[in-house]
């Protein structure tokens, strides 16, 4: 037996790549990434305000189910001085995340303050009705509840 059949792989030329080639496929990865950058930094505020959007929806329907099991009628206090919701049952009120605004269009009888208000529902599922909208930048999201029936909906807008 010859000593070529069983050449070591490095003897061949295709023991893998060279240092030229490693630093031009990081240099590709690196330009790739900083041309996806801004793609993923305008997503954020839409993320946060439809987050938000939804956590608002899910505590004015359990304040809706509350009212219904209970009898009783419950409410959902916002606050759009300090960028705060008081879901039902709440001990405390819950700030929204950092740059997202809030407007609070509800009945002139459910203003407790200048900034401030509630959402009321009723033991026959029905509510006082409104919209509360949310904006960071160019993103806005409106949830609004339908005064008959109490449903609440969730609207994203860019």
């Amino acid at each position: 037996m010859t000593g070529s059949a069983h050449a070591h792989p490095a003897d061949r030329g295709d023991a893998g790549f060279t240092l030229l080639e490693a630093l031009v496929a990081l240099a590709i990865l690196a330009l790739a990434a900083a041309a996806l950058a801004p793609t993923f930094g305008a997503a954020r505020p839409a993320a946060a305000v439809d987050g938000a959007a939804r956590d608002i929806a899910a505590a004015l329907k359990d304040a809706r189910a509350a009212a219904v099991r209970s009898g009783i009628e419950t409410a959902v206090a916002v606050d759009t001085e300090h960028n705060t919701i008081t879901p039902f049952g709440a001990a405390s009120p819950r700030a929204l995340a950092p740059g997202i605004g809030i407007t609070l269009v509800t009945l002139r009888g459910e203003r407790t303050g200048a900034g401030a208000g509630r959402l009321r529902f009723y033991p026959d599922g029905s509510a006082t009705g409104g919209r509360i909208a949310l904006r960071h930048g160019r993103h806005a999201a409106l949830v609004d509840v339908d005064w008959l029936t109490g449903a609440t909906r969730v609207t994203a807008h860019d």
